[in-house]
């Protein structure tokens, strides 16, 4: 949007271009009051639809599988295919990393605030941005392409040095939406498992594991069932109520804020009045079931 037209957003009404005195202006005078109008109309319309962001339906009863977003130094980046960032768990915090283990998968945290971009991900589409609905194949460095795999102890995931897994698929949002830096998504695995990974509680290895097939938790994740019961914010089996509300507020937040980052970063701040006018309205209408 170019910085000429929100300035007249905010001058239309201070030199009394409205419809009110349209009849008082000439025949010109009038074509160039309709004409700003339509480009100030115009305008707030392309900024609702950049930070247009929905939850598909059939995650309204598994929110809690939208756990997941890319970190890649600041919020709003677009996410490219052959490009670093971080894989972060929102739910425990967690930015995925090489840790050797004896009995389990090689992966433990480590701060999200960290600036090591480990996790090469490729599109299976080929080159560009990544989009919601997106196959993809994960390479956490130095572990290794991250495959489904029967694990002794833990979660079912293991590395592979040569080949790339186009397996993990990224959802929560509607398909072909472009994923940018801090948007949430849900990471299903589509082969063999057909699952998504959850954060879970476990004994052995990364507190991780897939939605209502792991058993979640063990004697200091049960003492809190408002965590952990049925229906907690980071359960196995979904979510209701008042959590499931809330977590979704967060996600929607997340989502319209990366936009609006992005948006106000490409042109170079002229924007952001207009988007910070519009965001609250695109969070309300995410928030909708």
């Amino acid at each position: 949007m170019k910085t000429t037209t929100l300035i007249w957003l905010i001058a239309l009404p201070l030199l009394g271009l409205t419809n009110a005195h349209a009849e008082n202006r000439s025949p010109t005078k009038k074509a160039t009051m309709i004409k700003m109008q339509h480009q100030a109309i115009s305008s707030n319309q392309a900024v609702d639809n950049a930070l247009a962001f929905s939850i598909p339906k059939n995650m309204n009863k598994k929110l809690n599988v939208i756990q997941w977003t890319m970190n890649a130094g600041t919020v709003g980046r677009p996410i490219l295919s052959g490009n670093r960032y971080q894989l972060v768990n929102l739910a425990s915090n967690c930015g995925l990393k090489h840790q050797k283990r004896t009995f389990a998968a090689n992966l433990g945290c480590r701060k999200p605030s960290s600036k090591k971009m480990n996790l090469l991900v490729k599109r299976k589409k080929g080159d560009g941005q990544l989009r919601y609905g997106d196959v993809v194949a994960l390479n956490l460095n130095p572990y290794g392409w991250l495959k489904y795999k029967r694990q002794k102890k833990g979660i079912n995931i293991s590395d592979d040095n040569h080949n790339p897994h186009f397996i993990w698929k990224i959802g929560g949002g509607k398909n072909g939406t472009k994923l940018l830096s801090g948007m949430p998504f849900s990471l299903y695995n589509i082969k063999p498992n057909k699952n998504y990974v959850i954060y879970c509680k476990r004994t052995w290895g990364i507190d991780f594991g897939y939605f209502k097939t792991t058993k979640c938790g063990g004697w200091s994740a049960n003492l809190s069932g408002k965590v952990f019961g049925a229906n907690g914010a980071l359960s196995g089996d979904g979510m209701a109520g008042n959590l499931a509300k809330n977590w979704r507020d967060k996600l929607c937040k997340a989502a319209v804020g990366s936009a609006s980052a992005y948006i106000t970063a490409q042109s170079g701040g002229t924007t952001g009045v207009a988007v910070a006018a519009a965001a609250p309205k695109a969070i309300k209408k995410c928030n909708k079931w």
